[in-house]
């Protein structure tokens, strides 16, 4: 694999692993407003 490659790899798992803290954050708060 190229550099490249394996860096947008990592980018993308990052940003994915990201946006699962997000949406787990959201899901744990939530019933707090609710």
């Amino acid at each position: 694999m190229h550099r490249r490659d394996q860096h947008a790899v990592v980018a993308v798992l990052s940003d994915a692993m990201a946006r699962g803290r997000v949406v787990t954050a959201i899901v744990t708060t939530r019933p707090a407003f609710s």
